[in-house]
């Protein structure tokens, strides 16, 4: 299959949709990827080492993380994340938009982030299949388990994720419905279901060990791990003098870490 592979964000969004292409070209399919980068990234080179064809959208963007960053001295906790979607999403999104339309031209198949919606509007627009990508099992429906942030009563989720889907519901006052009406695709009913996932298929790209997927998912609904770069064709690096020092004093360290930091954001997009 021929397999388009988009989004918009920083490394820890990007990186597992890279390892994804690697993946599905070794599996015999066609992957092209067409990224947005916000963190000034560059995935040419290990894009190259991989053979996967790469587009980047827009080339460069204006504006600088420090500018962004600044915003955190806000008492306002979404402060940040406004400032990260007026700078780095909004000035660009017609342009990803046309690459997205571009991409379906040449994929049977498109994969986009739940954060991308315009990945989708182009997708329903052309009609090519779209799967999506999640890194937080927290916005998958489930009669088993809560939404993210609700307490685990399990008699309370249907409710739960009722209220769930009306915050964004409520919130969603501009940002996708006008668009989507803008390019002839019928706005969103449901904002959670109908343009933060997909009615084919839902990847959850989040660790086993993690978390166990309930079993009212199905088929649509899959929990399938972290996308990881192959070991073989990651690049070569060597931790610093100090790091390694670190590294070899004492106890062996636990990294705990992760790849949500766009969730705020999108609910900073729901709710401006």
């Amino acid at each position: 299959m021929r397999v388009g592979i988009q989004g918009w964000g920083s490394e820890g969004d990007l990186r597992p949709m890279v390892a994804l292409g690697a993946r599905l070209k070794r599996a015999g399919h066609e992957a092209r990827l067409v990224l947005s980068v916000v963190d000034g990234g560059d995935w040419g080179p290990l894009c190259s080492r991989l053979e996967l064809p790469l587009k980047t959208v827009p080339e460069q963007m204006e504006h600088s993380l420090v500018e962004i960053c600044g915003a955190s001295k806000s008492i306002d906790p979404t402060k940040v994340s406004r400032r990260l979607v007026d700078l780095a999403f909004f000035p660009y999104l017609e342009r990803m938009y046309e690459s997205a339309l571009a991409l379906c031209a040449q994929s049977d198949l498109m994969v986009g982030l739940f954060s991308s919606w315009y990945v989708k509007a182009a997708c329903l627009k052309t009609g090519v299949p779209f799967a999506c990508l999640h890194y937080h099992p927290g916005m998958i429906p489930s009669r088993e388990r809560p939404p993210a942030g609700f307490p685990a009563w399990r008699w309370l989720n249907p409710l739960s994720w009722s209220l769930f889907g009306l915050i964004f519901n409520l919130g969603f006052r501009g940002p996708g419905r006008k668009f989507w009406e803008s390019k002839g695709v019928p706005g969103p009913g449901r904002v959670l279901t109908d343009i933060m996932m997909s009615e084919r298929l839902n990847l959850v790209a989040t660790s086993r060990a993690l978390f166990q997927a309930p079993s009212d998912w199905g088929d649509r609904d899959r929990l399938v791990g972290h996308f990881e770069v192959p070991l073989d064709d990651a690049a070569s690096w060597e931790p610093s003098a100090a790091l390694r020092e670190f590294l070899e004093r004492g106890d062996k360290p636990i990294r705990v870490g992760g790849a949500y930091g766009l969730v705020p954001g999108v609910f900073a997009v729901l709710l401006r």
